[in-house]
């Protein structure tokens, strides 16, 4: 008699490595004297590069080769997709004390990452995933203990050299930061790159 399984179907694959790449002091205080900008909407505020390309800057080059590495692993050994994907835009955050990141996902991709440089201690990642049956009725459940099949929201925890790559209408947040150590990563949004074709219809794509 065979044990019982439960399928865990259409799930959004959140990708999580400790690269092992810790940025040295000159790369933080570089990206730490990038001109900024305060964003304040919605009642949350947090700082913003003016840069929204800022893996192409070459002192960030080997943080770029190891977001490409890792967006290259997810994408053709984690979901087995034979299409490129490339970096199409990125930039900086830095997270003071008592800033935060509102719930959001990105738009105009389709993957999206975060390389973290330097975080508070037990910072975490927050994503909010699709109701699901849990929403079907409206009803509300009591449960013993959470976990992937009926959580709500999903706390991923990250340090420095943690890279986490997800599909960008994933939702996330950043809680607000209580310590005084700045929480600093970057952002970077990912596309499909070549073609795009299917044997029964007319539906070719070059990109």
């Amino acid at each position: 008699m065979t044990e019982p399984m439960v399928l865990p179907l259409f799930s959004s694959p959140v990708y999580v490595n400790d690269t092992g790449y810790k940025p040295t002091q000159q790369e933080i205080d570089y990206v730490s004297s990038l001109p900024m900008w305060l964003e304040h909407a919605h009642s949350e505020i947090v700082d913003l590069t003016l840069n929204t390309q800022v893996l192409n800057l070459p002192k960030l080059n080997n943080i770029k080769t190891l977001c490409e590495n890792e967006l290259h692993y997810y994408t053709n050994q984690v979901l087995n997709i034979e299409q490129s994907f490339r970096i199409t835009n990125s930039w900086l955050t830095i997270k003071s004390q008592d800033q935060w990141h509102q719930s959001h996902n990105h738009q105009n991709c389709i993957f999206s990452g975060v390389y973290y440089l330097q975080t508070p201690p037990d910072a975490l990642l927050n994503f909010e995933g699709d109701p699901g049956f849990r929403d079907s009725f409206k009803f509300h459940y009591d449960y013993s203990d959470y976990n992937i099949f009926n959580a709500h929201s999903w706390r991923v925890p990250v340090s420095a050299s943690t890279v986490v790559i997800f599909p960008s209408s994933l939702h996330h947040d950043v809680a607000p930061n209580l310590t005084t150590t700045p929480r600093i990563c970057i952002g970077f949004n990912a596309f499909v790159t070549g073609k795009l074709a299917t044997r029964s219809y007319c539906s070719d794509l070059t990109l």
